[in-house]
């Protein structure tokens, strides 16, 4: 092993100034992560879904809940100039959130609730107005667990925040569901900030069934490294201590550390490459690395132009959940 010389001190001591984003050890992919990412690009490109209407119903089932009479639908909100509205059969009028509403709601939420007896598990990934959601229940009918993905879209209502699914579609055959009613949700903020969700679905009778839902902040997503900025100064540190890997580029953001098992190690990406680009958007800062994907869709793949000892690779990344909003801050 190399000695440890003034040098390789100084380009530590830089390193440790500079802004890193660290991964968190959470539970590794699922099984289907391959299948999530396909389907999800299938969704966006509007290759695989159709669009169907948000007020369907769910599956026959025995409801726990005691069913309430569909009651006069809520006032509609004053609508200031140039938002988006429309109507839905649970919460009336809607109109598009304010962009402070928007931002609350950004990254990963765990969500559990029952629908009659079946408890279903979902994971949402939201990226302001908009995001997506997997979800796992128990179908009796098939006697299987079924996984569906569905977008999900942020509005406001005269009853609050609500969150509206569409598009439900088994992963499993990879076609729209169409026996599965989407997802509705009202979010409320609670006296200490935090808030409270509560799902929203159809009985037989068209009489509206309302179920307490748990949920649990994650986090955000994540690619499982350390970066650093890339000046003149690290740059010549970084070359005296590297045998291999020698940075040619002289602005972008430095790859200082892989993390194992992490996203990125399993996409290629090594230490002293340096990250040009990130869907598309020049980077020059880790932080500015950092809020692209922490804005991006959990499983859905991020496209990243790098440079490697003088050549540029273009590669994708699929980030996971999640690196917790404290881990964050300290960064």
């Amino acid at each position: 092993m190399a000695a440890f010389t003034p040098e390789k001190q100084a380009f530590h001591d830089i390193i440790a100034r500079c802004l890193v984003v660290r991964a968190s050890g959470q539970p590794r992919v699922t099984p289907w992560k391959s299948l999530v990412a396909l389907a999800i690009a299938g969704f966006f490109s509007g290759k695989i879904l159709a669009m169907v209407p948000d007020d369907g119903s769910k599956p026959t089932q025995t409801p726990t809940q005691t069913p309430t009479q569909t009651s006069t639908p809520s006032p509609a909100p004053t609508i200031p100039p140039g938002l988006s509205t429309r109507q839905n059969r649970f919460f009336g009028s809607l109109i598009e959130p304010d962009n402070r509403l928007k931002e609350t709601f950004k990254g990963v939420w765990k969500l559990s609730y029952s629908v009659g007896f079946v408890v279903h598990e979902s994971q949402l990934s939201m990226t302001g107005p908009s995001g997506v959601m997997l979800t796992k229940f128990f179908d009796g009918e098939s006697n299987q667990t079924k996984t569906i993905l569905q977008r999900i879209e942020l509005w406001s209502s005269a009853r609050g925040l609500v969150l509206l699914g569409s598009n439900p579609t088994d992963l499993d055959a990879g076609e729209k569901d169409s026996a599965y009613s989407t997802d509705n949700f009202r979010i409320a903020q609670r006296p200490d900030g935090t808030f409270e969700f509560r799902n929203y679905s159809l009985n037989e009778d068209s009489s509206i069934l309302e179920s307490p839902v748990e949920a649990e902040f994650s986090g955000y997503p994540k690619l499982g490294i350390q970066m650093a900025e890339l000046t003149s100064e690290v740059k010549e540190q970084f070359n005296i201590e590297m045998e291999s890997n020698l940075i040619a580029e002289d602005q972008g953001v430095l790859v200082v550390k892989v993390l194992d098992g992490s996203p990125a190690e399993e996409s290629n990406i090594r230490s002293g490459d340096v990250l040009l680009e990130l869907n598309n958007i020049i980077v020059t800062s880790p932080s500015q690395a950092q809020k692209i994907v922490q804005s991006s869709y959990l499983f859905l793949p991020i496209g990243i132009k790098l440079n490697r000892s003088g050549e540029d690779i273009n590669l994708s990344v699929r980030p996971e959940c999640c690196i917790t909003p404290e881990e964050y801050t300290r960064e």
